[in-house]
Formats: C-alpha cells, structure tokens, sequence
C-alpha cells in the first residue's frame, strides 16, 4: 500500500491516503487548520499469542501477534520500499518469536516496517493501549492529522492529550500557490520540523 502523494494539478491539491481505507472512526481530512481530536473506541482483541509493542515512553500497545505476520506477509508482495519493509518486519518479528517462547512477544524498539499495521489496528480500535503514567489500560483514545513543513503525521493520544504513537501518511505536501496565507503559515519548514522532532520524541520515537 502505497504512502499518501500529493500532485498539483490546475491549482488544486488530489490527494490520496492510506487511512482513507481504514475505519470510519478514523477522520481524514486535509484541512489544515482542524485542530479537532477524533475519539477511537478501543475493543481489545482475542489472541493466542501477544505482541507488545514497548518503545514508547508513554504507552505499550498490545496487538495480535499472528494477525501482525500475516499482514506483513501480505505486504511482501508489494514492490520496492513497502515489500522491503514488510521482509525486514517479518525478520524481526521472527527473531521476538526465537527469544520470547511464551504467548507474550515484547518489542522494545521501533520497526518501521510494521508501523502502518498497527495503525490499522488501532484505527479498528482493535488493540490493547496501557498507559504506563497510570498504569492502567485505556478504553478510549483520541488522534488527530497534523502538518509540520511539507509532512503530516497522524499522532494517537493517550486520555489528557498525551501523545504516544503517531504514523506517517503525507510527504512532499504542495501548498497552492495563490493560497498565500497557507504559504506564509508553512514556509518556515526548519522550525515546523523541529516542533514535530520534539513530539515524536515524546511518543518515544
């Protein structure tokens, strides 16, 4: 599955991105000025093996293991850098199954590979979110699509607005031209790129 492109085409901006397929709890929307923050209902999921996904500081997130290696065994289908990420996860995800023999796999460091994966799954709301601040696991979390330079992340946020996962799904973002408040609020790129180093330092990225 193909990141989201963005062409320019008569002054307009077409867009196509990799959650407009998912949920409906889930909402796209390229307005850059929505600040708003979109609830997901979390419902857990049924599993006999676990993967727990512990590099952020804030948050483990709990998934279906063999649902995970399925889906990245699909993905190796696909040509070039998304085919090359999904083999590269599966080597991980072997290498947590040679070292965890129990039905709990932890992961406690970042795989790019399977990062759009678990977006599904928790876009779905089919995931375990535990908040390690309170120790406790979460039932409802909020996200929200946010523009830094000519990059958009969406970031998932713990109850309180925490941040603790996010996901790429824009890049190489085209202002239109005679939209020039657009383009003056973006054109200082360095200083929107720090600001988004800083949140996904928080996520633990």
């Amino acid at each position: 599955m193909r990141l989201v492109k963005y062409v320019l085409i008569l002054g307009l901006v077409a867009v196509t991105s990799f959650a407009s397929a998912q949920s409906d709890t889930v909402h796209m929307n390229t307005n850059w000025d929505d600040t708003t923050y979109y609830p997901i209902k979390l419902y857990g999921f049924t599993a006999q093996r676990i993967l727990e996904y512990n590099f952020g500081h804030n948050a483990a997130i709990l998934l279906d293991y063999d649902f995970v290696l399925k889906a990245c065994m699909a993905d190796t289908a696909e040509e070039g850098y998304f085919g090359e990420k999904a083999k590269e996860s599966l080597r991980v995800l072997d290498s947590l199954l040679a070292v965890y023999r129990d039905d709990t796999i932890v992961d406690n460091e970042y795989s790019s590979g399977i990062r759009h994966i678990m977006a599904k799954c928790i876009n779905k709301g089919d995931v375990k979110v535990f908040d390690k601040g309170k120790q406790v696991y979460v039932d409802v979390i909020t996200n929200r699509l946010e523009r830094y330079g000519e990059m958009a992340d969406r970031f998932y946020y713990l109850p309180g607005i925490k941040p603790f996962y996010s996901v790429d799904e824009y890049s190489g973002i085209i202002d239109n031209p005679t939209d020039t408040a657009s383009v003056r609020r973006h054109k200082n790129h360095y200083k929107e790129y720090v600001k988004m180093g800083e949140k996904l330092k928080e996520c633990g990225k």
